[in-house]
C-alpha cells in the first residue's frame, strides 16, 4: 500500500483552536529546515486565513477547517486550507493601493496582500461545497527571492 506524504489536521472554526494548527504546521516546516524567518511567515500566512475563516465563513453556524500540509517538491511547503463556509475567493479580492495615504484606504486586504507577497503560489477553487485554498512556500530563501511573486 502506498503511503501519502500529506499530512492533515482538522479543527472546529474556533480561534481557540489556532495555536494547535500554528505548533503542528510550524514543527513540520522546521524539521524540513525552515529558518525563523521562514516560520514566521508561515504563522503569519495561517493565522491571517485561519481568523479570517473563523469569523467569516461559518456566519450562522458552526464550522470546521481542515489543514493539509506536506513537503512538496523544489523544497515547498504545500498548504491546502479546506472550509465549507460560504464561497470566498480571497484571490478575487483586488491589491491594496500601498501608495494611498492610510486613512483613505478602504477597511480590508491587507492580509491577502501580505499573504500574496509571502508566498510562492496561491491557487483557489470551490470544489464540492468547499472553499479550497492551496499556498505554497518556498523553504529555500534563496529560491523564494529568485521565483518572484505569486501566479494565478
Amino acid at each position: 500500500m502506498k503511503r501519502s506524504n500529506t499530512f492533515k489536521i482538522t479543527i472546529p472554526a474556533e480561534l481557540q483552536e489556532l495555536s494547535q494548527v500554528l505548533n503542528v504546521v510550524g514543527t513540520f516546516a522546521r524539521q524540513l529546515g525552515a529558518t525563523e524567518e521562514k516560520l514566521g511567515q508561515i504563522e503569519l500566512i495561517l493565522e491571517e486565513l485561519l481568523v479570517n475563516i473563523v469569523n467569516y465563513a461559518y456566519p450562522h453556524k458552526t464550522g470546521t477547517i481542515e489543514i493539509r500540509y506536506r513537503y512538496s517538491q523544489n523544497t515547498q511547503l504545500r498548504l491546502e486550507i479546506i472550509d465549507q463556509g460560504i464561497p470566498f475567493d480571497p484571490l478575487a479580492i483586488p491589491d491594496v493601493d500601498t501608495q494611498m495615504p492610510l486613512e483613505d484606504r478602504p477597511i480590508g486586504g491587507l492580509g491577502i496582500f501580505l499573504i500574496r507577497n509571502i508566498a510562492n503560489n496561491l491557487d483557489y477553487r470551490r470544489q464540492n461545497g468547499k472553499n479550497i485554498l492551496t499556498v505554497y512556500i518556498s523553504l529555500n530563501t534563496e529560491q523564494s527571492e529568485n521565483d518572484g511573486r505569486m501566479k494565478k
